[in-house]
Formats: C-alpha cells, structure tokens, sequence
C-alpha cells in the first residue's frame, strides 16, 4: 500500500481498508467475469449466497446473473426484512 493510500483508511465493520481498494475490485472485469463463471459452472439446483463489496456491485452482479437465466436477486438494507427474508 503506498503511503499517501495510509492517509484515506477507514474503519468499516471491522475490517480497515481504503474505500478505493472496493472500487477497484468491484470494477475489475476479469473478476467478476471469473466469478459469474464459477457459479454459472455450478449444478443448478445449487443454491448460492455471493457478496457483493458494494450494494451497486451486488446489484451489478444480480443482473448478470439473470442475463445468464440464474435467478439471482441483490439483497440489500433498503429492502423490508421480510423481503430480504424472503430471498434468502
């Protein structure tokens, strides 16, 4: 990490990490194309539970998916917890 990154850290659920760092993983087109791959390789019957780094990069990730015909769904803080229930 380069020393002027140091000065942009910031505590976050407990992890501390610049918030450039989820930017660019969330951006990175080969890695979300290596994970879309991973579960599309999947049986379909699997169920599978993915972590977004960030509400748009979970949302990214849901339509994909169901570009791919996986049912997929973003769960976020903003939805009722019945719904978020519901699709988990």
């Amino acid at each position: 990490m380069e020393t002027r990154t140091l000065g942009t850290l910031k505590v976050y659920r407990r992890r501390v990490l610049p918030t450039s760092v989820d930017e660019e993983l969330a951006s990175n087109t080969e890695r979300n194309r290596a994970i879309l791959a991973a579960i599309c390789d999947l049986p379909s019957d699997w169920p599978v539970l993915l972590f977004g780094l960030t509400v748009e990069h979970a949302k990214h990730l849901a339509v994909e998916l169901c570009m791919k015909g996986i049912p997929a769904r973003a769960i976020t803080g903003e939805m009722t917890r019945t719904t978020r229930t519901h699709y988990v």
